[in-house]
Parts: C-alpha cells; structure tokens; sequence
C-alpha cells in the first residue's frame, strides 16, 4: 500500500496529460490491490471501477471486512459460529483469506481499508460469470439495488486458451498422448503452492496405492510456507525437486505415472483427452481451466481464498472431491489413494464430472451475443463513456480500452463532436464493439474509418460494415443501420445528451 500512495502523484500527472490529449480518458480501472487510485479518479472527475482477477465470493468477504471487523471479536479461526453472508455458502472463521486471521497483523487493517475504499469505485468488474456464482451474484444484486455496494460486472472468464503448436509441445504432453482417454489424474498446486516434506511423502505413497495413472508437477517441498514456491527453491540452479521424492517412488510408477519439475503447460494438459481429474490448490485461474475444459478436481487449498474457494466447489458448485484432513493438517496415503480412485472410476466422481461439463457448457455461452459476460461488458461500456461526455464536455474524443485474454478485444475509438469529422476505430476485431461504434457515430453524424489487420476482423464484422482495405472509409450498410443502431440507440442513448446529434426521428430512420 505504501508503494501505491507514492505511485499516485505520478498517476495524477499521467491521467491529467491523457486527459489534455485529443483521445482523453474514458474510466480509470485499477486492480483489487490498487483502490487508492480511485481517489484520483474522483479527483478528475473520471469513473472509477476496480477489476478483481479472483471470484465475486472472494470479492464479497473483503467489501464486509470493515462490518466484520466490527461485528466479532477475537480472531475469525476461534469463532464458535459459522461466518453466513449474503449468496455465500456458510463459512468456518479459519476458511476467510489468510490475511485476516491475525488481527495483530498489519495485513489484516489492510484488507478491511480495501473493504472501505472498494465502496469509492462506481462498479467491481469480476473475473467470473453468471453460472459459476450465480447465487452470490442475485444477492450483491439486491445490496447494489439499494445502494449498500456498487455494482458488480461479471466479466469472466478471463484465461488463456490451447495452444496447439505442436512444434512446442512439452514432455509431458507427449507423454499424455500414448494415455487411454480420461485415464490420468493431474497434480499441480499452482506457481506458489508447496506442501510439507511429509505431505509429499503421503501423497507419493497415495497416488502409488491408487493404481490410478498420474501426471504430477512437482515442486521443492518447504515445510512453513505453503506458497514458498513464490521465492524459489532447491540449494541450486540445478536442483530438481523430483529427484527429492520418497527413494523409489519415480521407478516404481514408471509404467502409470509421470513427474516433472516446477513447470508443465496447465492448459493444454487440461484440455488433453487423457486428463480425467485434477488435484488442484484451487487458484480461481486455475479453477477456470479447469472448467473450460470439464475436468473435475480433487480441492486442496493451500493459501489465500483457496480455503473458500475449494468450499464453493465442493459444496456448491459439486465439482470437487475433498480428502479429508488429520488435525495437523495432512492428509494420509489411505486418504489420498481412497480419493483419488473415487473421483478417476467413483459414483462420486461421475457426479463431479457431470457438474463441470454442465458448468463449461455454460461458460461457453458468456460471450454469444446475448451471453452474460458479453451483456457485462457492454453494461460497463455504455456506463462509462456517457459519463466521462457528462463530466468532460471540453474534451472532444472518448478513449476505450477492452482487454481480454479469453477474447482478444483492443477497442479503441475517437469520436469527434463536429458532424464532418470522423469516427476512427483503430481495431474492431468483433461484431460488438463495432455495433458500438456505429451507434456512437448515428449519434454524433460521423463517418466511420477502419484500420485492422485482425486475422477475425473481416469475417466478424462485414455483417455490419462494408468495408474495403484496411484504413480506407466505411460505408453503413442498411441493415446495420435498422438493426444495429435503433437496437442499441436506447442503451447508449446518453451520447445524445453531450452533443447536437442529429434527430431522434433521422437516426431511427
């Protein structure tokens, strides 16, 4: 926090210049960590929203750290009665982010200062969607209805997808492909996540008792640190943490299982047909890859919110197998045998694998046209740019930016205020953001340029703009004229309050 308010001089000065620049600033969108920039926002007058990469449950228990803290006394792990908030499932105190369970620590008055400044952003845009939380998300509805929190934009998901050069295939990707179909079970605790020298032991013992095909990403053992991965590890660089497996375990699972060190390409083993579960720290990335390819998981969180989050799965989502755990916290080889041969060849199993093929099937309709996350992100549009016209009359441009991993957005539009000038879209690689933009110009009588060298552009958007070579001018054809622009005139119709557009009656024309 201390870096981020010596930051925000230099972001003030960054924004101003942006601001006296033809394109100026649009909204102004911090991660979860940085909401002091929203004070700056407020400053100049531009929206503020905060983006949170992790999930709305996660996002739920910080925004009421502050009523928490208030609330309880003692330490959260001591509670005798379970935390219930809004939509969530019930929550034992000791399952909160682990930088609330020490009062003492100046960790903990951090996250309840970010529960109060999170109040300041005029909406939390949310790396998940609609199906995964769907009950949490009804129920921040109603507080933000009535003004207890902003509102929430469920963007997600935002994850990387396959790669399927297979100049670059990995070892272990080879490996996969001489395995039978859903045969193999996939190890991986995420970039930070460690276990203790005896956990690793128990579990080499369990998966070795399981008879189950295995493919683990091993990582140096520490044994007071779960996320000592973050800060390396092994004496030198030459270290190999398989070679620090219980004597023997490598040889004797030659024939059914595989370890590698510290990295394997997690997307394309998800999504590899012989991966049929998954061990998982639950990371919510992690988490929606593992959705996107409808794979199932054993949960054992390690640090963070995996705690809540491998509860959500389990419980709610029904995704998730969950070992259980001695009152030292490890779970023993029988455990581990016993739950890794119920979730590969179980009834449980099957049940957990049917969830997460109706929750991908699900996920795969967020950005169709009429999908959740795509009507969010719109919502975020057409809330952000009336704004910034409303507050910035002197400026005569809005800059967009849309960045997605998942679908590869880079919207950015100029709009002029004077009728003969011209809008110009710099990258249109979806049928969306240029039904935006050709409302935008009905609006303000402008004409419309394209410059794109995107591979998709010319296939997604020829349905609404005829265009020729990149860079040259853009006619509207009239079906993007009927369709398009009266469609969405009434949800961007704030435009019309920052200008002299033209008639009402000519632009439904």
């Amino acid at each position: 926090m201390t870096v981020v308010k010596r930051a925000l001089p230099h972001l003030r000065d960054v924004l101003r210049s942006l601001m006296d620049s033809p394109a100026g600033v649009a909204s102004l969108v911090p991660d979860q960590l940085c909401p002091l920039a929203l004070e700056v926002a407020a400053e100049l007058g531009v929206p503020g929203y905060i983006f949170c990469s992790s999930n709305l449950m996660a996002l739920s228990t910080i925004i009421r750290a502050p009523e928490l803290d208030k609330t309880t006394t003692g330490e959260f792990r001591d509670l005798p009665e379970m935390i219930r908030l809004p939509g969530l499932v019930p929550l034992h105190g000791s399952e909160l982010v682990d930088t609330v369970q020490d009062r003492a620590n100046q960790a903990y008055a951090l996250v309840v200062e970010l529960g109060k400044l999170y109040l300041l952003a005029q909406g939390l845009v949310v790396n998940t969607f609609d199906a995964m939380e769907r009950e949490t998300a009804v129920a921040w509805k109603e507080l933000s209805d009535k003004g207890v929190y902003p509102p929430v934009y469920a963007v997600g998901p935002i994850i990387r997808q396959p790669c399927s050069s297979e100049s670059s295939k990995h070892s272990s990707l080879r490996w996969l492909d001489d395995q039978p179909d859903g045969s193999v079970l996939y190890l991986c605790f995420g970039s930070g996540g460690t276990l203790s020298t005896e956990q690793t032991a128990e579990l080499a013992a369990g998966l070795e008792a399981s008879k189950q095909k295995f493919l683990w990403v091993v990582q140096f053992g520490n044994d007071s640190d779960k996320c000592g991965s973050y800060f390396g590890g092994g004496s030198r660089d030459e270290d190999n943490p398989v070679n620090y497996l219980p004597e023997g375990f490598v040889e004797r699972t030659k024939g059914t299982g595989l370890a590698v060190p510290l990295w394997a390409p997690q997307v394309e083993i998800l999504s590899h047909p012989a991966v049929g579960g998954f061990v998982s720290h639950c990371g919510w990335s992690s988490t929606l890859e593992a959705v996107a390819a409808g794979v199932p998981t054993i949960a054992w969180p390690l640090y963070a919110e995996q705690r809540m989050n491998a509860k959500m799965l389990s419980e709610r989502a029904g995704m998730a197998l969950r070992p259980k755990a001695r009152v030292d916290g490890v779970a023993t080889r029988g455990e581990v045998a016993a739950v890794a041969r119920e979730l590969m060849v179980g009834e449980r199993g099957a049940f957990a694998r049917n969830k997460v093929r109706e929750l991908r099937e699900e996920m795969g309709k967020c950005f169709v046209p009429d999908g959740s996350s795509r009507k969010a992100l719109e919502a975020v549009a057409g809330s952000s740019c009336p704004l910034y016209f409303i507050r910035r009359r002197s400026i005569s441009a809005v800059h967009i930016h849309v960045l997605s991993v998942n679908i590869p957005w880079l919207f950015r539009v100029n709009v002029n205020r004077r009728p003969s000038e011209q809008l110009r879209a710099d990258l249109f690689p979806d049928a969306m953001t240029t039904r935006l933009a050709i409302t935008i110009a009905a609006c303000f009588g402008a004409t419309v340029l394209m410059n794109s060298t995107h591979k998709t552009y010319k296939t997604q958007a020829k349905q609404n703009i005829r265009h020729t070579q990149p860079g040259t001018q853009a006619t509207l054809t009239p079906e993007c004229t009927l369709k398009t622009v009266a469609s969405t005139l009434i949800y961007h119709e704030n435009f019309c309050q920052t200008s002299t557009p033209p008639e009402r009656n000519d632009i439904q024309r």
